[in-house]
């Protein structure tokens, strides 16, 4: 008797856990809801575009380039970054998203570049989007041309 009894309440435990299961789910999909986005720590020292790097620098900065420029980097120097951290340069040519560059912020402050082949066909509106990867925020565009 004492089994049964021992068996009927650990069935009632265990359909009753599963249904608290269930509404400690739901309370916390609505609090997830309810709280904002997260803002980035990072923070956008200095960015550009230009035509290549040296020593760390970039050089030949511009927001109009020539058709025959042949490549065109995209300069950023982050504050607040850390072991964890990520950037993307999301290239876009006239408005179509072209490239996607993941780069890595391991320190609070570094600089970091990506570049694109630009072929002489490619003309017209640009822009790179620098993106914190863990918040999805979009910390500065940078627009330019090819003319």
């Amino acid at each position: 008797m004492r089994r049964l009894l021992s068996m009927g309440m650990l069935a009632a435990v265990a359909l009753g856990g599963s249904s608290f299961a269930q509404d400690t789910t739901s309370a916390d999909a609505t609090q997830a809801a309810a709280v904002p986005a997260a803002t980035s720590k990072m923070t956008i020292a200095r960015s550009l575009m230009c035509t290549g790097i040296v020593n760390r620098e970039p050089q030949g900065e511009a927001t109009k380039f020539a058709s025959d420029v042949g490549k065109i980097c995209c300069f950023t120097q982050i504050q607040g970054g850390g072991e964890e951290s990520q950037i993307q340069h999301k290239w876009y040519h006239k408005g179509n998203l072209v490239s996607t560059i993941t780069l890595s912020v391991p320190a609070a402050t570094w600089r970091t570049n990506s570049s694109r082949p630009i072929l002489a066909t490619q003309l017209g509106a640009w822009k790179v989007e620098i993106v914190d990867v863990a918040t999805r925020e979009v910390l500065k565009t940078l627009e330019f041309t090819v003319e």
